[in-house]
């Protein structure tokens, strides 16, 4: 099976799900949701800054209750907020599942707590009909968490409009939680033609939307030069430190879980000689989707800042849109394969509304990080941005193509 899930753009959540009730004789079933229940979301969120999710319709049991799932690389586990606990005027979950309402829905029970992103969850196993498109996984198991907390940390981060998350951290087979993942669930049950997934990112609010693909590789018609063949590059062995605290807009990093992770060479920023890292020591290289930015040095931060003339705002640093074409490139280079973002790559576009009108503002992709010698770096999105993206599930691999601008 393969199967084709389409970006759309959203500004604001919808109001999809049950109602925070306490009764199960109260609770009311889901409200008309103006996204078809098989089409994925790009969601462009303003959480004191304009940020990039991107995010997935998963819906849990019959009939179906929907769900905005962000897409995650660094969780393998499916954690669905409950109706259980009624949200709170402040809870920033918009949607919580109903067991009451669903026809399939089977009681498990058993106590388990799971961490992600910023938030910590616990509840119990609970067994109901999974549906990502039409992909559908009879029986799911997956947690329903009644208990979500946030760390002190996450600030302003915690008022994301989105339910939970869709797990694509790598397939891992000794991993003991398996059976609350749903891309676990394809590879054991050799649902999908191949175990891959690939991913097209929107470049910016006035691109495309992108797509996720399971199960295949895309073609020259989903986005990129017929005359460009694919690159690889194979993960890294090196271990993830676990971190409480990484950069200042960075959720804490969970070593426990497998992750896309590469060697880092090297960093360079144009042919400025003193913006240039040599990764002398093994560094690892996180890749995350969840969020856009790119960490380096402070010493490398504040160089980059000068160049771009930016103002900035604690770890924040924003510069003037119209000087994009005169900028510099940035090199990064992974177990040796060289990776090149552009200006238009490392800046993330911000407009005065949600509309798209007023004045654009450009806020730099680069965050310091909190010691100037630590062995790992975080790319997010930004980085994937300019890319097609193949993850083989099997391998431990990523492919990659240049992607068609629009």
């Amino acid at each position: 099976m393969k199967v084709s899930i389409p970006l759309t753009k959203v500004l604001h959540a919808s109001s999809i799900g049950t109602h925070h009730l306490r009764s199960r004789d109260s609770q009311h079933p889901l409200t008309d949701s103006p996204h078809d229940v098989i089409t994925s979301e790009l969601i462009p969120v303003r959480v004191g800054f304009t940020n990039v999710l991107y995010a997935v319709n998963i819906s849990i049991g019959n009939p179906p209750q929907v769900f905005r799932a962000v897409l995650d690389f660094g969780d393998s586990e499916l954690v669905i907020p409950s109706i259980q606990t009624p949200g709170k005027p402040e809870d920033p979950v918009p949607n919580r599942y109903n067991h009451f309402l669903s026809e399939t829905y089977r009681q498990n029970g058993t106590q388990v707590q799971a961490s992600q992103l910023w938030g910590a969850y616990e509840g119990y196993l609970s067994q109901d009909d999974f549906h990502l498109s039409y992909v559908q996984i009879p029986d799911m198991l997956f947690q329903e968490a009644p208990e979500m907390r946030h760390r002190q940390e996450c600030g302003g981060m915690c008022d994301l409009p989105y339910d939970t998350v869709f797990p694509l951290a790598p397939y891992n087979a000794s991993y003991e939680h398996n059976f609350m993942s749903p891309l676990a669930h394809l590879v054991q049950n050799e649902v999908l033609e191949d175990n891959i997934f690939s991913l097209r990112l929107s470049h910016g609010p006035t691109d495309d939307s992108g797509w996720l693909l399971l199960g295949t590789r895309p073609s020259p018609e989903d986005g990129y030069d017929p005359d460009d063949s694919f690159k690889t590059i194979q993960t890294s062995d090196l271990p993830v430190p676990e971190l409480p605290y990484f950069t200042p807009h960075q959720p804490p990093v969970n070593a426990k879980v497998d992750r896309w992770k590469f060697q880092i060479d090297s960093f360079s920023f144009g042919d400025y000689s003193n913006i240039h890292k040599e990764y002398t020591k093994p560094t690892v290289a996180v890749v995350e989707v969840f969020q856009p930015f790119i960490s380096v040095p402070n010493t490398l931060f504040e160089a980059i800042n000068e160049v771009l003339g930016a103002d900035t705002w604690g770890s924040m640093a924003w510069f003037n849109c119209s000087i994009r074409d005169k900028l510099p490139d940035v090199t990064i280079v992974l177990a040796g394969e060289e990776f090149v973002l552009t200006a238009y790559d490392y800046s993330l576009e911000q407009w005065d509304d949600d509309n798209l009108k007023g004045r654009m503002y450009c806020m730099s992709a680069f965050l310091p990080v909190l010691e100037e010698d630590q062995e790992m770096v975080l790319l997010g999105s930004a980085f994937m941005k300019p890319l097609i993206t193949v993850w083989d599930l099997e391998e431990r691999t990523m492919s990659y193509v240049k992607a068609k601008q629009t």
